[in-house]
């Protein structure tokens, strides 16, 4: 079961109803500073993850407006159209059977404190168009993973003091039981099994990195240490060796980065990946190649990427039917964000300007012309 549309009213800057439509493999939002890019964001995090709605996410003219607490609101809320697949037995209780895979189903989640968990019924497609009766219950909705991640990956792993990511990257690499695994072994054959993990990683790697990255990952054991430490390296195309740490921060990044999505690359359940600004502290060009990492991860069928950027590398015009423009406006004597779900007027005219892509940038400026 897929995310296929939103539309969101009296949450943070969105103080009418706005719909925004979600591709089936990436959706990128784009837009000024302050239109609320990461608002739409947690908005997807609390439907799917079951967070708690903050007095601060809702908007502010509801707040006043309403002759309710904000906690009882049930004019909170946001519509989610799924799509559903030949598994929808596993999101769907009480589902009308004659819905096929590729139909559609609408539900309304209430989001304010003391409504958390109510959703409610509201229409149901085939995929030809046709109205169905529905009234299942939603059991479940799509997993959803948040990024960027607080920790990143160093050089080195003790093994007896490791976070949730380093504990990620072993199980990648080592597989279950890391610790007790490595810690029987010694000699040539601890030797060899941190190589031979090595080449694994690598392996899984290169298949949802592009090409043009180049890098190895070379692992070692940390010399006179009393217990298991794992130090990380990479041997880039030029058959240099350095340690992660003295890497630039934009490797270190995406190495970190690999190391989470990797572990969503093949899910057995729908995932919705969430990135907030993922260009933060990457130059131009592992921009490109972070972009091209999330599509190649879109691929995947049970894969849907949704970021949010500023940057101009982070958008393939390409792929312009992924763009969504958020905006500002004033309607219905509000101030609102609306958002703009095919924004590519004058040759991408809305989108450069909302990214502060002027003539003077040159270059930058140039038409674009698709072939």
């Amino acid at each position: 079961m897929i995310l296929k549309r939103l539309v969101v009213q009296n949450f943070g800057p969105f103080a009418l109803p706005t719909h925004i439509e979600i591709e089936p493999d990436i959706t990128i939002i784009t837009g000024q500073n302050d239109v609320g890019k990461s608002s739409l964001l947690r908005l997807i995090e609390l439907v799917c993850n079951g967070n708690n709605l903050n007095q601060d996410d809702v908007n502010v003219d509801r707040i006043q407006d309403s002759a309710l607490p904000w906690q009882d609101d049930e004019e909170i809320n946001c519509i989610c159209t799924f799509e559903v697949d030949e598994n929808h037995r596993k999101y769907l209780r009480k589902y009308n059977p004659e819905l096929e895979s590729g139909s559609e189903v609408d539900y309304r989640f209430f989001l304010a404190p003391n409504k958390k968990g109510n959703t409610s019924p509201i229409g149901a497609r085939n995929s030809d168009g046709t109205n169905r009766p529905h009234n299942g219950v939603i059991a479940k909705t799509p997993n959803v993973l948040s990024l960027p991640l607080v920790n990143e990956m160093g050089s080195t792993i003790n093994f007896r003091e490791l976070n949730q990511l380093e504990k990620d990257f072993l199980l990648l690499t080592f597989g279950q039981n890391s610790s007790i695994k490595l810690g029987n072994l010694n000699g040539i054959n601890l030797t060899r099994e941190i190589r031979k993990a090595a080449e694994r990683f690598t392996i899984k790697a290169k298949e949802v990195l592009p090409p043009s990255l180049g890098f190895e990952f070379v692992f070692d054991r940390l010399s006179g240490s009393e217990n298991l430490q794992l130090i990380i390296g990479l041997r880039d195309r030029f058959e240099g060796d350095t340690a992660l740490h003295l890497r630039g921060s934009g490797i270190r990044k995406i190495v970190t980065l690999l190391t989470a999505l990797l572990l969503h690359s093949n899910p057995e359940e729908n995932t919705i990946i969430l990135f907030d600004e993922p260009e933060n502290s990457l130059h131009a060009n592992s921009q490109h190649l972070l972009r091209a990492f999330l599509e190649e991860l879109a691929k995947n069928q049970k894969i849907q990427v949704i970021y949010a950027t500023h940057s101009p590398s982070m958008i393939n015009p390409m792929f312009p039917q992924k763009i969504r423009l958020l905006e500002r406006t004033h309607r219905e004597g509000k101030a609102t964000t609306q958002v703009t779900n095919n924004p590519l007027e004058s040759n991408f005219l809305p989108v450069r300007s909302s990214l502060g892509v002027t003539p003077s940038d040159s270059l930058l400026y140039a038409p674009i012309t698709i072939i």
